[in-house]
């Protein structure tokens, strides 16, 4: 039996539904409040007062979105809660029942990978092409955490990519509670983590393999400093990767153990 929940992913997929109707309404009250033109000099706002009936109903109609929002997480935080990695997520510093669960959902099995192509026969169903344990690097590459010709894997114009960029959204989610615990004194291996890197790369420069990319436009040249953007980006990336190791290494465990499957 497989680590992944099929409720997980049907949870994780409520939350975005709910997130994304909240956000869109919330624009649409920016709209009816907004007193002066957007970026683009363009006035789009209707400038009603808070207390207009409009922006009543509208905020009305948020708040019941916000409390089904709040729902949809309780439930998505009780299936991760439960489930086989749910008390491993919850000995982590710095790791959410919601993020983690969010990632789950786009990642299924971090150990196992089941792959399914269309059946020639029948292109309505899908046969399973590939089903057995993967590698942490291909786990990696999954989320678009790879290198490519010595550097990270990025999207490029006119090429398709070969990892989940969801999976890679939901891996990076993760990392921003973790740098929030900088000054607690129990803040966790994956914020020292960060910390670490980020300091060790201070003053790091870009290798050969660079040359031909573009910063701001510019091109980089071998041994042009690294922005601290740049270096932030790398900080986090090491997070994530380490993240994805350790619960693909507690997935192996489990599946070994037959724990909770």
């Amino acid at each position: 039996m497989k680590l992944y929940d099929p409720m997980l992913g049907q949870f994780a997929a409520t939350v975005d539904d709910m997130e994304g109707q909240r956000k869109a309404a919330e624009n649409r009250l920016r709209i009816m409040t907004a007193t002066e033109p957007d970026a683009d000099g363009v006035m789009r706002g209707f400038s009603l007062a808070p207390d207009h009936p409009s922006v009543q109903m509208q905020q009305a109609t948020i708040d019941l979105i916000k409390a089904a929002e709040k729902q949809a997480i309780k439930n998505l935080e009780k299936a991760m809660k439960h489930h086989p990695l749910g008390p491993w997520v919850q000995a982590q510093k710095g790791l959410g029942l919601k993020t983690v669960a969010r990632l789950l959902a786009e990642i299924k099995d971090p150990y196992w990978k089941t792959q399914h192509v269309p059946d020639p026969d029948n292109p309505e169903k899908l046969l399973v092409a590939a089903d057995g344990p993967r590698t942490v690097s291909q786990l990696w590459a999954y989320c678009g955490l790879h290198a490519v010709d010595g550097k990270a894997a990025k999207r490029r114009k006119g090429e398709t990519a070969n990892w989940k960029s969801m999976a890679k959204v939901r891996a990076y989610n993760c990392v921003d509670p973790i740098i929030k615990l900088k000054n607690n004194p129990d803040r966790g291996k994956y914020c020292d983590l960060f910390y670490a890197t980020k300091d060790r790369l201070q003053g790091s420069v870009y290798t050969e393999s660079y040359v031909g990319d573009k910063l701001h436009g510019k091109p980089i040249q071998a041994g042009d400093p690294v922005p601290p953007g740049h270096i932030l980006a790398r900080a986090k990336r090491a997070v994530m990767k380490e993240l994805l190791k350790d619960l693909w290494i507690e997935s192996k465990r489990i599946h070994e153990e037959g724990i909770g499957l």
